[in-house]
């Protein structure tokens, strides 16, 4: 799942860190283990922050067809620095006021 993929992530050129920065590796691999405890389950609650101002994101429910009361879904206005990221916003309105395309 995520969680796996992102330990994933993190783990990949970890010795090559440990030699440059083992203070950051370090911090990594304690990182990691908690990813680990979490998609274990041994480590409850927790709370995943999923914020996707395209609205891109897929969160799957396990209990499907019924409602996933763990789940909790916010919708909110995209700021211009978010729509500005997406190209949402021309050019020439960068620098002043927004005008979405």
């Amino acid at each position: 799942g995520l969680l796996g993929r992102v330990a994933d992530g993190l783990m990949q050129l970890q010795e090559e860190r440990r030699a440059v920065d083992s203070d950051t590796a370090a911090k990594i691999d304690v990182f990691v283990s908690r990813l680990h405890r979490y998609t274990r389950g041994e480590d409850l609650p927790w709370t995943l922050i999923v914020d996707d101002p395209s609205g891109n994101s897929f969160v799957q429910n396990p209990r499907a067809p019924e409602e996933d009361t763990n789940l909790q879904v916010s919708h909110y206005v995209r700021s211009q620095t978010q729509d500005a990221s997406l190209g949402l916003v021309k050019e020439e309105d960068k620098k002043g006021t927004s005008s979405r395309i």
